[in-house]
């Protein structure tokens, strides 16, 4: 048989063969090494630089028993705490959601959204803009009836009822929203329609939303973040100035005031100018416009006092309590989705079960109910409807507490359930609420509902 190839190409075959043969040993040494890496971490303790922001439940290292084992609860929660301490496991969640990010537009981050020019946002609040959970003429009638009645009654015994409702960013960055979110006409909104109502009843609502919007280009620093839900640190500012200055012209009193002592600008944002960004747990930070941080101080100025207050909120509220208003403007409490309830920054919260709400009530001067547009259909989480009813006579039910006991007992039933402790997770990460939190409402309302079938 002749010889088919030359010398030289022998060579170049043998060459091309080595070369191959060492990119699959260095691709199959890296692969084991990859693969290695978590038990030598193990035995190494070596910890993981990376570091995961965001809600999530860290898992129990479980002890084996047999019970366990065969109900297979031991293997999947034993699965999941070696998942969760093994290897470089922050790490890789970066850096897949780093890829996603940059070359997909993707946010690997439950309930988050990337919009044009990577503004950030979380779909309910797209939803409620275009008026996609609209819950109708008729609830919204019933609502502004209740809260026309509350403030006509509280006047009465000399208290005041406030409300005001949070700015929606999907209304304030529109532009910002992708297109396939317009592919159908916007509705009427739940937010528009509430507004509409309590404006024929003469009843004043302090607007954020609209006044958010007709700020921004007047504004001398932005009001939203683009990686952040809730308003800016500067935003934060403006809200509690405004907010003191709504309250003192309906209230007849004057009350303490925000002195603004300097703006820093930085482009390294804040937590409250990033909390969806960093839910997406990027390597790199996101850079977006410059942001102000205002200084501020609380001043008493002469004849002013600070009344007794319940204020009512969601996560917007936050920043208005940090800043000092629950007790150095009011002498008041925070009351957490009307389930926590955090007396000031210096005392631990209880939960609503166990506060006096009777007596809360009539020692209060104002009642403050601040709602963001996604919660109208959910407006201020029962406590309207509990004191409408305790006011009309119907149920003494202020003080009706759950039994704390079946509360308990459907907390132990929901962590059992993986399925159901799943949907607790996507709820409390859109929510922006803790897992606890977020277990304790779903555990209160099946209580509450267990009740009303027994009544």
């Amino acid at each position: 048989m002749l010889n088919m190839f030359s010398g030289s190409e022998k060579m170049k075959v043998k060459i091309n063969w080595n070369k191959e043969k060492i990119i699959k040993s260095t691709m199959l040494v890296v692969l084991m090494f990859c693969l290695a890496q978590p038990l030598l971490r193990r035995f190494q303790n070596i910890s993981d630089p990376a570091e995961l922001k965001g809600s999530f439940v860290l898992a129990e290292n479980n002890p084996f028993t047999w019970s366990g084992w065969f109900s297979h609860d031991y293997q999947i929660k034993r699965e999941e705490y070696l998942r969760q301490t093994s290897g470089l496991m922050a790490t890789y969640v970066k850096l897949h959601n780093q890829i996603a990010f940059s070359l997909f537009k993707e946010a690997k981050a439950n309930n988050v959204l990337v919009g044009k020019d990577n503004y950030l946002f979380q779909e309910e609040y797209i939803t409620s803009y275009l008026g996609k959970d609209y819950m109708g003429k008729e609830k919204i009638r019933q609502l502004v009836d209740q809260i026309e009645f509350l403030r006509d009654t509280l006047k009465k015994i000399n208290k005041h009822l406030v409300i005001a409702i949070s700015p929606n960013k999907a209304a304030y960055f529109p532009d910002k929203i992708p297109d396939r979110y317009f592919r159908t006409a916007r509705k009427t909104s739940n937010y528009e329609a509430l507004l509409s109502a309590l404006q024929q009843k003469n009843i004043p609502v302090l607007d954020f939303n609209a006044l958010f919007i007709q700020s921004k280009d007047r504004s001398s620093y932005p009001l939203f973040s683009p990686y952040g839900i809730h308003w800016s640190a500067y935003g934060m500012y403006f809200a509690a100035d405004t907010l003191i200055r709504f309250l003192e012209a309906h209230i007849g009193f004057s009350l303490p005031h925000l002195i603004l002592e300097s703006v820093s600008v930085s482009r390294q944002y804040q937590k409250t100018d990033m909390d969806l960004s960093e839910l997406m747990n990027l390597f790199y930070k996101l850079e977006g416009p410059p942001m102000g941080y205002p200084q501020v101080r609380i001043e008493q100025i002469p004849d002013s006092k600070r009344p007794k207050t319940i204020i009512i909120s969601d996560s917007f509220f936050w920043g208005l309590y940090h800043l000092g208003l629950i007790d150095k403007v009011f002498d008041g409490s925070f009351w957490y989705y009307y389930r926590e309830v955090y007396p000031s920054p210096d005392k631990l919260k209880v939960n609503i079960e166990n506060v006096d709400r009777k007596k809360e009530f009539y020692n209060a001067e104002a009642i403050f109910l601040l709602v963001s547009p996604i919660y109208i259909d959910d407006f201020s989480w029962g406590f309207i409807d509990q004191l409408y009813n305790y006011l009309k006579g119907n149920k003494d039910n202020m003080n009706n507490s759950l039994s704390l006991e079946r509360i308990a007992h459907f907390e132990k039933k929901i962590r059992g359930n993986r399925d159901w402790m799943e949907m607790i997770r996507k709820k409390a990460m859109s929510r922006k609420i803790p897992v606890d939190s977020m277990i304790h409402e779903d555990a209160r309302f099946m209580a509450m509902q267990e009740k009303i079938k027994k009544e």
